[in-house]
């Protein structure tokens, strides 16, 4: 008699168990936790670090700010959710700093020749393959 009630527990405990583990696997695969940001939830990051981040009335200060992100920030996945970060494959800029003049009324105030200069200098950084080229991009300001 011991024996046969053993035989329902251990079967609950291991259905148990398995339910555990696919409700676990399903809420990694459904949830926001992949990596994945919604157009919504961008536009919302977005504007809501553009009020943060940007300075209205210092373009050299929103300039720096902007090149000292990285490409992690919150702000720059947003940005590329959003899908300006394709401005940066036309203009040669960084995309940190796309992301800024994209900001409303958020001035930046790149002129061309400052953009040619930074194009320069991340060209030599990429030329020099003994030179950490993350540090020297850094190095490359406009």
């Amino acid at each position: 008699m011991n024996k046969g009630m053993e035989m329902p527990i251990s079967m609950i405990i291991v259905v148990a168990v398995v339910l555990l583990v696919v409700v676990s696997v399903s809420a990694f695969f459904f949830s926001s936790g992949g990596g994945q940001m919604s157009k919504a939830e961008a536009e919302r990051v977005f504007y809501e670090k553009c009020l943060q981040y940007c300075d209205k009335t210092d373009a050299a200060k929103n300039r720096q700010f902007a090149a000292s992100l990285s490409v992690d920030d919150p702000f720059v996945k947003a940005c590329k959710t959003k899908g300006l970060d394709v401005i940066d494959r036309k203009s040669g800029m960084p995309v940190p700093v796309v992301c800024m003049m994209a900001c409303p009324s958020c001035d930046v105030s790149i002129t061309p020749d400052a953009a040619e200069a930074h194009r320069a200098c991340i060209a030599g950084c990429i030329a020099q393959p003994s030179t950490d080229y993350g540090t020297c991009s850094k190095n490359c300001a406009y």
